[in-house]
């Protein structure tokens, strides 16, 4: 049975142009995700023009909202001919939003009968504002239930959409398990059952509430839920319905899945993986594919020595997922791997980069690796900036799709592009002529922007203040950025002197001879309630120098910000590693890129060459 899912796109977006660019990616994410039923409500201007402009047979349309009146003297009100003549065939009744602004029981009841009388679906929404222990919320489901249908007749039952909307999971720390879903969605068909006998085990069943890369398939994969309410995400073509996760099992199992994952990790001096980080997280896409039963053939690079080899980052994923490994890319030795594998195997090939027709972007070289599957995954999304054959080229060859991990990042730096107020943005680093443009945007986005890390001495050159011997750009901020109300600079620094002594300093008395490798104290104590305030904080990059072994002013942020309550975008490859080394615990930092460059890079411009080639 197919997954239904409604995509309610609400008010966005602002013009018919938009509008139109949206629905056709919405279109070819319909073709290839095929086991779903796609339903689209665009805005009400939009509706009858966008239907006309479609003449495919994949999606279906649906008004957000329709009066149960047929005419009359409703200023703004959207009729049901209205929806009817623009050739819609769904129509959402009773969604939280409208019900928020007084919309009654006894309004939704008597939309939903008319809309049955037109010969339209209602996709009726229902669900509790807040959950209680006692269990309330059962109660008051109930109550909307059958207020709502309570005049419907039983042959009509099975023809209605019910979307369950849970709203104290949007935006909670910790949204709906599919779990509790299931649950809630053995209710509802058994109160519909109780008031209308067999036909409600006909009506469809859809989750509402907060939809996030921790349970979108697992929802979809519940019997009991046959679908989701989409809303803002829906209008993101970047992801929707292109996921590797929104495929059922009867669609990969046996299939040769190319995944380009993100496995550039650093090596010890015995050779072994020094930071599993990266590993771990590329764990979730292949355990989905080996739980479907596909042949799963993983590609990847390591480090920029083409000489390097697979063979240690084998040994790490072997510790969270069984694999084969062969010292091969498509050679022999890789065919014959690939001819004996079976469902639920995985093999790992040899760095992408011993060809150097990886790097080059050789047609020839993608179409070669191609061969290999019969769908790609990209799970790169640390290697998503590259426009390299195994990120752009195989997408011209392969049924494409984003793999977990690639679809979580781009998820949560969609979050970091248009923050919850108050906003926090630290950004470290060197080279402010690369990082110039992302620190403007941030500036326009974000309630304060801490600069540090050497990015803090462009800073203090700008101003006229001494740097010694510290690292400077070859650019240097103006004043739209120094005198930007929103910008925020280190108070005081932390200064290594020739004899490798160091000391905290004012900015103004750095000497000649000093150094600069980290912020001081101040600069943490100015920060800090800005980090207990604030409702979302980003965070790329280091305030001292790392490898140098200048971490503490590092861990003191790490630790401010675990404490947070705030929504949390972390990233960058030092970044993460003084985070581990400072014993904060991962889980309390939320989401932790595993971009470095790519996550800057979308952060600025919002897409990236592979998530580009994906879109193709």
């Amino acid at each position: 049975m197919k997954s239904i899912i409604v995509a309610n796109w609400k008010m966005n977006p602002a013009t018919f142009k938009e509008a139109k660019k949206l629905l056709d990616g919405t279109r070819k994410a319909a073709e290839a995700a095929k086991h779903i039923s796609i339903i689209v409500a665009p805005p009400s201007i939009f509706l009858r023009e966008l239907r006309a402009s479609y003449k495919g047979k994949r999606l279906a349309f649906a008004a957000q909202n329709a009066h149960f009146e047929k005419a009359g003297s409703f200023t703004g009100e959207i009729s049901l001919p209205h929806v009817q003549d623009a050739k819609a065939s769904h129509v959402i009744i009773g969604h939280a939003e409208r019900r928020a602004l007084g919309e009654s029981d006894e309004d939704v009841k008597r939309k939903v009968a008319a809309a049955l009388e037109s010969r339209l679906t209602p996709i009726l929404c229902i669900g509790e504002t807040k959950r209680t222990q006692e269990g309330e919320h059962y109660t008051f489901v109930r109550g909307q239930l059958t207020a709502a249908l309570r005049d419907v007749a039983p042959a009509k039952i099975g023809q209605i959409i019910v979307a369950y909307e849970p709203v104290w999971a949007i935006g909670a720390d910790k949204p709906m398990s599919p779990r509790e879903m299931h649950e809630m969605a053995i209710f509802i068909r058994k109160t519909v059952v109780e008031m209308h006998g067999q036909g409600g085990m006909n009506m469809k069943i859809l989750y509402g509430g907060a939809i996030d890369e921790t349970n979108a398939a697992q929802m979809l994969t519940e019997g009991d839920v046959n679908g989701l309410l989409v809303g803002r995400a829906s209008t993101d073509v970047k992801r929707f319905g292109r996921e590797i996760s929104h495929l059922s099992a009867a669609e990969l199992k046996g299939k040769y899945v190319l995944v380009r994952a993100g496995l550039d990790v650093p090596l010890d001096a015995h050779g072994e993986v020094a930071d599993l980080f990266r590993v771990r997280r590329a764990v979730d896409t292949l355990k989905f594919l080996i739980a479907s039963g596909a042949r799963t053939i993983v590609i990847s690079h390591i480090g920029r020595d083409p000489a390097e080899t697979n063979e240690p980052v084998a040994r790490a994923l072997k510790m969270h997922v069984p694999l084969s490994y062969v010292p091969d890319l498509l050679g022999a030795a890789a065919h014959s791997a690939r001819e004996a594998m079976r469902d639920g195997d995985v093999l790992l090939l040899e760095n992408l980069r011993r060809d150097p027709r990886e790097v080059a972007n050789d047609p020839s070289f993608a179409k070669e690796l191609s061969t290999l599957a019969d769908m790609y995954v990209n799970d790169a999304f640390s290697a998503a900036h590259r426009a390299h054959a195994s990120i752009v080229g195989i997408p011209e060859h392969l049924p494409s799709y984003a793999g977990v991990l690639f679809a979580e990042e781009v998820r949560q730096l969609d979050k970091a592009r248009a923050p919850e107020k108050p906003s926090f943005a630290i950004l470290g680093g060197a080279k402010f002529e690369t990082k110039a443009p992302l620190i403007r945007e941030l500036l326009k986005t974000y309630d304060q922007v801490f600069l540090t890390g050497a990015l803090a001495n462009d800073v203090f050159q700008a101003r006229g203040l001494p740097v010694g011997r510290s690292l400077v750009s070859k650019e240097l901020p103006d004043a739209d950025v120094l005198d930007n109300p929103h910008f925020l600079a280190p108070v005081d620094v932390t200064v290594e002197r020739e004899d490798k002594q160091a000391r905290v300093k004012k900015p103004s008395d750095v000497e000649e001879k000093d150094k600069i490798v980290d912020i001081g104290p101040e600069s943490v104590q100015v920060i800090a309630p800005l980090i207990e305030k604030a409702q979302f904080i980003l965070w790329n990059g280091p305030t001292g120098l790392y490898e140098d072994g200048y971490v503490s002013w590092t861990h003191a942020i790490a630790e401010l910000i675990a404490k947070s309550d705030a929504q949390k975008v972390i990233g960058g490859g030092d970044t993460v590693a003084a985070i581990q080394e400072s014993g904060v615990g991962m889980e309390k930092l939320q989401f932790i890129s595993t971009g470095g460059g790519a996550m800057l890079e979308y952060l600025l411009d919002g897409t990236l060459p592979g998530i580009e080639a994906l879109n193709r």
